[in-house]
């Protein structure tokens, strides 16, 4: 689909449900986003901003040099999630119109080859790039069967295995006899997932993948099944109805019925016309699986009206449907909207009394009460006036007066970001750049915030400056010269590996590991520092380093994977173990838990450090025990309560 002469593309007929839309365009790179559409027919506003890029092509070769056909190439942003697709040809050449500047991670993979580690590509996105070889190596396959309690197959099961000693990924989806097969994957140890919505759960199972041959891995499944009809206060079942449960969305069938799948345990329900519609709609707790439920859902109407600033219509602005005892803004649960003449109509809102609230750039948050919003009828709250917004300056300097250009200011009144710069105005969050003078400036900072304002600039040569809680319309920072670490891990580490430096025993920042194992730490004040794995990693298993950080430089610096490590399979004779149980090594108290065990079954822990760990439950029931040198031992836990040691 092409837009128009003034960017605009509009697509239609799609139902309810989350999509990713991409843009593209000659000369530009492309660029993706997920968007939701609602029920009601309302417009979903989605801006994609497109950045030149220049031509980028290579081919894709195996070990031996011979080329691969067919090849999936994938142009990952290093500092960003911005991924750029291609499909090698016949003779396993490969081309892209454009890429935007940045450093990138090119990677491959084919029928019955994986990825393998290249250096990152460093484009300007202004000269193009030719001869790029990206390479892959023999793969194995991973395949298997998903099967309940009873030995039933179950279907739509979407499986990810994670190699524990690479950032990559693959996953499958199990088809109507609960089979799943992935190829192509390079050899490893790999963790199992099995995801329930949005969210993975870890599987007690640890596949090794062998190049040229196929492992199997079987999972058993113990879910809960939840199923049930949504209807009005008269009995009549009501399609399109969003049913959530924990991290898993459905839509009712045009019978009204829904059904869910869900992880074992405790679940409360929750029904909505839209996924965002506001108000308090029907919940529903249940314990385990429950068939045939019934949800009521009550009646809804509309509101419809124009928005206005300086007396002309707005065409782009945020709005959001928030209670009417709510004087001070809280995060309402709202939209972005583009219109030609101003005019919006919200539909499926609980009837009762509301207040709508209004925001545009440069403009403050305007709140307009509804008295009462009526079953199947829409209110015509008329024009709502906009009023211009707080404006707030400032400079950014060096401790000797001179000012700091490129400096990121922020303000935030203590609410997380959301999707759209539009609908953060609702919460004073906004974030521009310093000009060569040193100044910034915000317009349309609203008066009405449910928090006082805190503000903070940043720059990768200097310390970070913060005011909070401040009230004026003026903020000057002083920011004091800084040093910096640029690492990089020797080998691939696990995904979500993160880095902290410690300074004088506190922790400074943390840091993730990108895909090729580099991590940098800005902003650190001048001195010692220990650089460690965070408890965060899934796995520790480099040796801190001790490093000096001098104002005005950065510090390289290289982490190498000699920890030796082993794989330590746990299992739990405790009865009455509650939760999951945390292991923490005893001579280490920064490094955090080096891993969870569940208090049923037998857990494997992989690339754990020899020593002694304490292990403890939720009510800290506990036992102290020692890790050996043996490349896979296992280990049998009886706690007892911290007073009975």
């Amino acid at each position: 689909m092409l837009a128009d002469d003034n960017g605009i593309a509009r697509i239609a007929g799609r139902a309810p449900g989350s999509y990713q839309i991409s843009a593209r365009a000659p000369g530009f790179s492309l660029e993706r986003r997920w968007v939701r559409i609602e029920i009601g027919g309302a417009d979903t506003v989605a801006e994609l901003e497109l950045t030149r890029g220049a031509a980028l092509s290579g081919s894709v070769v195996d070990e031996q040099g011979k080329r691969v056909a067919n090849a999936e190439i994938a142009i990952t942003w290093l500092d960003g999630d911005r991924v750029v697709p291609a499909i090698s040809d016949e003779s396993g050449a490969w081309e892209i119109d454009a890429v935007a500047a940045g450093r990138y991670h090119p990677s491959a993979t084919a029928v019955g080859f994986g990825p393998t580690v290249a250096a990152p590509l460093e484009l300007d996105g202004k000269t193009p790039r030719e001869g790029v070889v990206v390479r892959v190596t023999p793969g194995g396959t991973l395949f298997g069967k998903v099967r309940d309690t009873a030995g039933h197959p179950v279907a739509g099961v979407r499986i990810a295995v994670q190699q524990e000693a690479r950032v990559d990924s693959w996953d499958a989806t199990t088809d109507a006899q609960g089979r799943y097969e992935i190829r192509g994957m390079p050899e490893g140890s790999y963790l199992v997932m099995r995801y329930l919505g949005r969210t993975g759960y870890p599987e007690d199972h640890h596949a090794l993948v062998v190049a040229g041959q196929r492992t199997e891995q079987d999972l058993v499944v113990d879910d809960d099944h939840v199923d049930g009809i949504v209807v009005d206060a008269k009995g009549k079942p009501l399609p399109g109805i969003w049913v959530v449960g924990d991290d898993t969305e459905v839509i009712t069938d045009a019978g009204g019925r829904f059904a869910l799948v869900l992880r074992e345990g405790s679940h409360r329900l929750t029904a909505r016309r839209a996924q965002d519609s506001p108000g308090t709609w029907p919940r529903l707790d249940v314990e385990g699986s429950a068939h045939d439920l019934r949800i009521v859902l009550g009646e809804a109407g509309s509101i419809t009206g124009r928005v206005l600033l300086d007396g002309a219509p707005v065409s782009d602005y945020a709005i959001a449907i928030v209670p009417p005892n709510d004087r001070d803004l809280s995060p309402p649960a709202g939209r972005s909207l583009h219109t030609t003449n101003g005019r919006f109509t919200l539909d499926d809102l609980p009837v009762g009394s509301w207040r709508v609230a209004v925001a545009a750039p440069g403009s403050d948050v305007v709140l307009t009460d509804v008295k009462e919003i009526a079953s199947n009828k829409a209110v015509d709250v008329g024009d709502i006036a906009l009023t211009r917004g707080r404006r707030i300056t400032g400079h950014v300097r060096d401790a000797a007066g001179a000012p700091i250009a490129g400096a990121r200011v922020t303000l935030n009144n203590g609410m997380s970001p959301w999707n759209t710069a539009m609908e953060q105005r609702f919460q004073g969050n906004a974030e521009t750049v310093t000009d060569a003078s040193g100044a910034f400036a915000f317009d349309g900072i609203s008066r009405r915030l449910q928090y006082a304002l805190s503000a903070s600039a940043h720059h990768p040569q200097y310390r970070s400056g913060e005011q909070r809680n401040f009230d004026g319309d003026t903020i000057d920072f002083v920011l004091a010269a800084s040093g910096g670490i640029d690492g990089i891990v020797d080998g691939f580490v696990g995904d979500q590996t993160f880095f902290v430096a410690y300074a004088d025993g506190a922790s400074s920042s943390s840091v993730e590991v990108n895909r090729i194992g580099e991590f940098r730490f800005d902003n650190l004040a001048p001195g010692m520092y220990t650089v460690r794995e965070s408890m965060n990693s899934s796995h520790r298993r480099i040796k801190p380093t001790t490093v000096k950080v001098e104002a005005g430089h950065r510090t390289k610096m290289r982490a190498p994977l000699d920890m030796a490590t082993v794989e330590v399979r746990v299992r739990i004779t405790s009865p009455d173990c509650r939760g999951q149980i945390s292991l923490a090594q005893l001579d280490d108290t920064t490094s955090g838990a080096a891993g969870t065990i569940a208090c049923k079954g037998t857990s494997t822990l992989p690339y754990v450090a020899p020593g002694k760990y304490t292990a403890c439950d939720w009510d800290r029931h506990c036992a102290t025990i020692t890790i050996g040198s043996a490349p896979v031992q296992t280990i049998e836990i009886f706690l007892v309560a911290k007073d009975e040691r």
